[in-house]
């Protein structure tokens, strides 16, 4: 069993319409990321691979709500990844993908894809 990245912080949690999502702490140092470090909130552990083999991240107060972020991409700057969207080798900042999956792409300047799968 490999060594996780990240636990769910029980008592640091959201409410994003009827989920919560809880905050995501750092366990271990890892890309630009240190042990402690807190990240955003996620639905679940599904939504970001929990392995060091991924470096993907969500950042600040971003969320991911029933959907994944995967292959070391960035959710940042209270961003958010939601209805069982897809961010794939990919950056959203201070944007939202909704209902989406957003492959090998910057998404920036509050911008919205939303019904592209």
């Amino acid at each position: 069993m490999s060594a996780k990245k990240y636990k769910l912080c029980q008592d640091d949690y959201i409410i994003h319409h009827i989920n919560k999502l809880y905050r995501i702490v750092a366990l271990t140092d890892f890309a630009d990321i240190k042990a402690g470090d807190k990240g955003g909130y996620i639905s679940g552990e599904e939504c970001i691979d929990n392995s060091l083999v991924d470096n993907s991240w969500v950042y600040d107060n971003s969320l991911v709500d029933n959907s994944w972020v995967v292959n070391n991409s960035k959710v940042v700057n209270n961003s958010k990844v939601v209805n069982n969207s897809k961010v794939d080798n990919s950056k959203v900042d201070n944007s939202k993908v909704d209902n989406s999956k957003v492959d090998n792409s910057w998404v920036y300047d509050n911008s919205l894809v939303d019904n592209s799968w």
